[in-house]
């Protein structure tokens, strides 16, 4: 995974043919962004090489992954273990990026210091980490065969002990008619013999309850 954060992730060839193809078009490396004002009407980009001025900006700042930063997660972001909680890396592989991705279990729950967070799952770019995926290839297959299996697990296992209670007192008769017709005297077929599989007398206990 340290791999893949260091090489990152190119834009498709595509993509970039098509923005080559104009001739308005410059790509310059190595040339951070760091000041920026107004020149007259135009936005002016301060950088190493000097001051380049455009029209318009798009920032393209990434991504980053802080669990407190969302209102839904915030109150409970304390209680969610990450990855440098649970992992040392060795020597030269340290990342505090990585290092802050929540450390999820095998279903993409949340793990940490409150139970109830096993109910609540990840599968979004927070979730890369624990799967050990790409973020360019989708995972919603693997993903579903991970999460069903594991909510219907939990979900069984939450009304286990109701289950366990209806098994027990269950009590519904479910043969209530136990006669047989040779208990009634009723002659066997003319084309059978006493002695035929078929006209074998059958024991059966008259007092057969399910439970």
């Amino acid at each position: 995974m340290h791999h893949l954060f260091a090489v990152n992730q190119p834009p498709p060839q595509e993509s970039f043919s098509r923005c080559a193809g104009h001739p308005a078009f410059f790509l310059r490396t190595g040339c951070p962004v760091i000041g920026a004002g107004m020149a007259g009407d135009a936005v002016r980009l301060d950088t190493p090489d000097g001051p380049v001025e455009t029209d318009h900006v798009i920032l393209g700042t990434g991504l980053a992954v802080d669990l407190s930063a969302r209102p839904e997660l915030a109150a409970i972001a304390p209680h969610i273990a990450l990855w440098r909680d649970r992992y040392a890396p060795p020597p030269g592989l340290e990342s505090a990026v990585l290092g802050g991705f929540p450390h999820l279990d095998g279903s993409h729950a949340f793990t940490g210091d409150m139970p109830w967070l096993t109910r609540l799952r990840s599968v979004g770019f927070a979730a890369m980490v624990s799967t050990g995926s790409s973020g360019g290839i989708s995972t919603l297959g693997a993903t579903v065969r991970r999460i069903v299996p594991a909510i219907t697990r939990e979900l069984f296992l939450h009304q286990a002990q109701a289950h366990e209670r209806d098994l027990h007192t269950y009590n519904e008769r479910e043969l209530t008619d136990l006669s047989l017709a040779s208990e009634r005297d009723v002659p066997c077929p003319a084309t059978l013999t006493p002695t035929s599989p078929d006209c074998a007398t059958v024991a059966s206990s008259t007092s057969m309850e399910s439970a």
